[in-house]
């Protein structure tokens, strides 16, 4: 319960729910920019807001795409791995 919790607070912290990037210091909110957390909030209000062009906006999509298939690839990676492992008594 508590790790759900904490994965909770800081999904809202780094997308930028609870504190807006823009009020980080300024290399820090440049990092949580490019990380897929800024995506869940910032951007998406940013862009409704007009603040991103259609071009920003797009290209911010395609980070978050870029973010899938990596961490796509990353897990299936340690799936294949892991399945390896794994023994499963029974039947």
């Amino acid at each position: 319960m508590a790790l759900a919790f904490t994965k909770s607070a800081l999904l809202s912290i780094l997308s930028g729910g609870v504190v807006p990037l823009f009020l980080f210091p300024e290399s820090v909110a440049r990092v949580l920019d490019y990380l897929p957390f800024a995506g869940m909030v910032t951007v998406p209000v940013y862009t409704y807001l007009g603040k991103y062009s259609i071009q920003e906006a797009v290209s911010f999509i395609g980070l978050q795409v870029v973010w899938c298939v990596l961490l796509g690839v990353l897990v299936m990676a340690f799936y294949q791995k892991a399945i390896k492992k794994v023994v499963v008594q029974g039947g």
